[in-house]
């Protein structure tokens, strides 16, 4: 067995290797979970104000931004997982982590589907969802989409313990607290 496969594992390093995480891909991701953040909260007002319907120029708006934003930020995410985290030797809870990010993200996408289906749907559709409906889905996600980036920067958090410099830490401490508002 090499040197560093056996000093890794004595340490407590986990089945990683000994590969930093530095500041720049901690960065992204933040930069990825803040701007959902933003789309959440602006989901979240249109919410508010149901049984009125925002303007037809921003649910338009919000509901491109939520068909593209969430694949795009769920790709890079799912790259950063893979290429920190993934691995044949990765424990069961690391692999158990990264399964449950990955479907929590699943989740998110396919209620984020719904939500673009019923704001930007067809506006001579016969039997429109109700305001109810409506206020219910956009709760759903942005709640369940909220919950899994919580859930994933605390995975990060425990997955790359031994690993994240500690400004890259400090950066994804920041970013959780600051969303448990």
């Amino acid at each position: 067995m090499p040197v560093g496969d056996s000093l890794s594992e004595s340490v407590g390093a986990g089945s990683f290797g000994w590969h930093v995480i530095a500041e720049l891909d901690v960065a992204r991701l933040v930069v990825r979970h803040r701007r959902l953040r933003g789309l959440c909260d602006r989901l979240e007002a249109c919410a508010d104000v149901l049984p009125a319907r925002p303007p037809a120029g921003i649910v338009s708006a919000l509901g491109r931004e939520l068909g593209s934003r969430l694949r795009v930020d769920f790709a890079g995410d799912r790259d950063f997982l893979r290429g920190n985290f993934e691995s044949g030797r990765a424990a069961r809870l690391d692999r158990t982590l990264l399964r449950e990010v990955a479907d929590r993200h699943a989740v998110c996408s396919d209620h984020a589907s719904d939500v673009v289906a019923a704001l930007c749907g067809d506006r001579n559709d016969a039997c429109p969802p109700s305001p109810e409906t409506i206020g219910y889905m956009l709760r759903s996600f942005f709640e369940g989409c909220r919950d899994a980036l919580v859930f994933e920067e605390l995975a990060i958090l425990k997955l790359g313990r031994l690993r994240l410099t500690t400004t890259a830490r400090d950066m994804l401490v920041d970013c959780l607290c600051g969303a448990r508002r």
